[in-house]
């Protein structure tokens, strides 16, 4: 896909006003910059990897976020080294970037983006997935950005959602398993 055009429009959906000044790219090594979240939760969760990036390149990143996700993030996100829950007391920082606009700052294409694992799973029992038979893939979908008029998680002009059903054929790839991430599911979802 064309990942920097695709991060410039991300881009342009707009920053807040913060405590700090933006970052547009400045020097990183010894900076504090505090990431905020714009989006729905599936968007911070994708774009929380690129803070990783602006770790290794020398900033402090300091991360708000959606408070059903501090716990994820405080646990186990690499390249942050602390964690606020919006609405929250931010801590002073040197400049302040929306996870928006972080992959186009770094100029983030397919060579560059990450693409390891940067998320590390809560150990506790109660959280555990379900084993896969065999050595399968574990992939979590989420379709929707939020359950619509219409019935099937689809808000209309978003463009950021897709239909439980568009996932079927993948269904035929054995060494995958799926398992819904979607937390505004409709009962007719969750057996599927």
């Amino acid at each position: 896909g064309d990942y920097q055009g695709g991060f410039a429009e991300l881009a342009r959906l707009g920053d807040r006003s913060m405590v700090a000044p933006a970052w547009n790219g400045e020097p990183r090594d010894g900076i504090t910059v505090l990431l905020h979240s714009d989006g729905p939760a599936v968007e911070t969760v994708l774009l929380a990897r690129f803070a990783a990036v602006l770790s290794a390149m020398g900033a402090r990143c300091v991360l708000e976020a959606p408070r059903s996700l501090r716990r994820l993030f405080f646990e186990g996100l690499d390249g942050v080294s602390a964690v606020v829950a919006q609405g929250e007391l931010l801590p002073t920082a040197d400049y302040q970037c929306s996870l928006r606009r972080l992959p186009d700052l770094l100029e983030g294409d397919a060579e560059t983006l990450p693409n390891e694992a940067y998320l590390t799973a809560d150990a506790d029992p109660r959280y555990a997935v379900p084993s896969a038979p065999g050595a399968r893939l574990k992939v979590g979908l989420a379709w929707s950005d939020g359950v619509g008029a219409d019935g099937d998680g689809l808000r209309a002009g978003r463009g950021r959602s897709a239909r439980l059903a568009d996932f079927a054929p993948l269904q035929s790839i054995p060494e995958l398993a799926f398992y819904s991430l979607q937390r505004e599911a409709r009962p007719c979802h969750r057996r599927r």
